[in-house]
């Protein structure tokens, strides 16, 4: 039976309550008895194997699709991620270092409208894509635990008996089913998780919601030809380094067909990105739309990414799913099975590498020499980091629903649109004001979306914070109101008494 959970407390809290000693953290890294199985081959499975084998676990990481080769690199679902500073302590703390780290850190966002550059605060931070992502947290795992982590591809979870702790495969090429036994299952498939559909199954208190639904679409271009002689872009784009700069711009009118395209420069020096689409139904025929849009690009570039996306299916932003637990029957979940956001804010992947984090810190806070203290380390993992994961899930439903109204919100979708963003924008021009006022205390201008790329503001701090500035302000807004209103009634009362 499983213990009941523990009540929530923030990680800063936890660390200090249950900080390992020295000999239980020897403990934790020389076991070599116990095995785990790891459902998801991306990175949040990735980086979970390896800290799992960090500490003595023999683990097998099993995944539904074929094993990615560099080829697929170009895919039309390889999009660009910016991973910061939680992104690359959770790296660290797995003993991973994939060769991305070896290229040019992030400089800043170039906006293409106003050929400038928005700096963040943090120089730590690198744009990679998906594909490449996967495919390097693959061979820096085989490459720091050898022999600890076998991957396992084309093969699909179909069942988990969590009794006897093995847990069901067949091959998607239609072989015969194997059975894998466990001492820790991790569910790291991705917000379709079946280790979580199965987990809901088995136990009543694992449920999950989508709390809301991205509405716009994306497809991806990438290797666009040099930049034709005589065209221009962007000041110093011939000097900037691969990865240096994500080059941002914003389509033109109410309802844009294109949202925002955002575009870096690869190691081999040629352009990548992708494109936010809306009102895709009504494209006609898409060179001629590009060329048209009033997007600040060369036109052969935007033809080049018109036949691009010709070529291409539509990938949807996915959806925010809330789950009222993250563990139980010797399972726990990470990454995007645990709490999938949309792109909005653009922490997914460093929310999902933030998880495997926390998972170990529970690991490490107690001695699971005895196995059966593995249902208390889930339970502690689960006190700790499911408020941080909703709590980014807040700020990303927060943000999606200031952007336009959404299918799921409560019982009056307009109203909530337009209090999320009033509530957001008042936090933004409070955070701008306090930046102007004092930059020194208050450095990030951009409120919100600056501070996510801080490991040391939990999730939790960022969403209050939010709430405080929304407050504040709404405070001096309805001073000034008042202010106005008694010197107008003022006004009028000597109008009067002159009359």
């Amino acid at each position: 039976m499983l213990r009941a959970p523990r009540p929530c407390l923030s990680l800063a809290a936890a660390s200090a309550q249950t900080a390992p000693s020295r000999e239980q953290e020897q403990i934790s890294l020389h076991r070599s008895d116990l095995r785990a199985v790891v459902i998801g081959a991306g990175p949040a499975g990735s980086v979970s194997a390896a800290n799992l084998a960090r500490r003595g676990y023999q683990v097998d990481v099993f995944e539904r699709r074929s094993q990615p080769t560099e080829a697929q690199a170009a895919s039309n679902r390889s999009y660009p991620m910016l991973l910061s500073e939680r992104s690359l302590r959770a790296l660290d703390r797995a003993g991973l270092r994939p060769k991305f780290l070896e290229g040019t850190p992030f400089d800043g966002m170039v906006s293409l409208a106003q050929n400038t550059t928005i700096r963040f605060t943090s120089s730590s931070q690198h744009i990679v894509h998906r594909l490449q992502l996967g495919l390097q947290l693959i061979a820096a795992a085989q490459e720091a635990y050898p022999g600890q982590i076998r991957y396992h591809f084309d093969q699909q979870l179909e069942a988990v008996d969590f009794e006897e702790q093995q847990a069901r495969f067949s091959s998607t090429h239609g072989q015969q089913a194997g059975r894998h036994s466990y001492d820790l299952l991790i569910g790291a498939d991705g917000a379709n998780s079946r280790v979580r559909e199965l987990l809901q199954a088995a136990d009543t208190r694992n449920q999950s919601s989508v709390m809301v639904r991205a509405k716009s679409t994306y497809k991806t271009f990438h290797d666009l030809p040099p930049l034709p002689e005589g065209s221009s872009f962007v000041d110093g784009y011939e000097q900037h380094k691969p990865g240096q700069h994500m080059y941002m711009a914003l389509g033109k009118g109410k309802q844009p067909k294109v949202g925002t395209i955002a575009m870096w420069k690869n190691q081999q020096g040629h352009m990548c990105g992708m494109a936010a689409l809306n009102h895709w139904k009504e494209w006609g025929h898409t060179p001629d739309e590009l060329t048209s849009s009033g997007l600040p690009l060369p036109e052969p570039w935007l033809h080049a990414i018109g036949q691009q996306f010709d070529e291409q299916d539509f990938n949807d932003f996915g959806r925010i799913v809330k789950c009222s637990r993250i563990c139980g029957h010797r399972a726990a979940l990470v990454g995007d099975a645990a709490h999938a956001v949309t792109s909005v804010l653009g922490q997914g992947c460093n929310t999902a590498l933030s998880t495997c984090t926390a998972l170990d810190k529970a690991l490490a806070a107690t001695d699971t020499s005895h196995t059966e203290q593995l249902d208390e380390v889930l339970e502690q993992y689960n006190a700790n980091w499911l408020p941080q994961a909703h709590a980014l899930q807040q700020l990303e439903y927060m943000s999606a629903l200031a952007r336009q109204p959404a299918d799921r919100v409560a019982l009056t979708p307009a109203l909530t649109a337009w209090w999320m963003k009033g509530l957001m924008t008042s936090s933004t021009i409070a955070s701008l004001g306090l930046n102007k006022l004092n930059p020194s205390r208050f450095p990030n201008a951009f409120g919100t979306i600056q501070e996510l790329q801080d490991p040391s503001l939990q999730y939790t701090d960022l969403l209050q914070r939010v709430y405080t500035r929304a407050a504040g302000f709404a405070v001096l807004a309805a001073a000034l109101l008042s202010g106005v209103g008694y010197a107008g009634w003022v006004v009028n009362a000597q109008l009067l008494h002159w009359v």
